[in-house]
C-alpha cells in the first residue's frame, strides 16, 4: 500500500537540527526518518517508503556524499535533495547541486524555511 503521506529523510549529525526538522515536518503530515551520518543515508534511503525528500548535511562522518548519492538518485527518480550547507565555495557542493533535483539549503535556516523550501520546489514539479 502507498503511503498517503510524502516522506522526509533528514540525514544531519546534528540530533537538535534532527529533531526541529522532525517535529515542523511531522506536524506538516510528513512521514520523517533520520540518519546520523552518511554512512547511514544510504540504507535509510532504500528503508520503504522510500523518501520523497532528503535533507542532507553535507559536513558528517562517513563516506562523503558524492560516492553515494548518484547511486541514491538513479534508484530512486522521484526524490529532491537539499544539500544543507553553510560552505557554498565547496567543490563537493558544486559537484552535486545540479538546480532540478539537487538543490542546496543554506544553512543556518529555521525548520519552517525548510519545510516552505521543500513545499515549494514540490509544488512546481510537474
Amino acid at each position: 500500500m502507498e503511503p498517503t503521506s510524502p516522506t522526509l529523510l533528514i540525514a544531519d549529525d546534528d540530533a537538535m537540527i534532527r529533531r526541529v526538522l522532525n517535529k515542523v515536518f511531522t506536524r506538516a503530515g510528513w512521514t520523517v526518518r533520520e540518519a546520523g551520518s552518511h554512512t547511514e543515508v544510504p540504507a535509510a534511503a532504500a528503508q520503504p517508503p522510500v523518501p520523497d525528500v532528503l535533507i542532507l548535511d553535507l559536513t558528517m562522518d562517513g563516506p562523503v556524499p558524492t560516492e553515494y548519492l548518484p547511486g541514491i538518485l538513479a534508484a530512486h527518480p522521484s526524490l529532491q535533495v537539499f544539500i544543507a550547507t553553510g560552505h557554498f565555495e565547496d567543490d563537493q557542493l558544486t559537484a552535486l547541486v545540479d538546480g532540478k533535483r539537487v538543490r542546496s539549503l543554506p544553512k543556518p535556516f529555521t525548520g519552517t524555511e525548510a519545510l516552505e523550501a521543500v513545499r515549494s520546489v514540490r509544488e512546481s514539479a510537474p
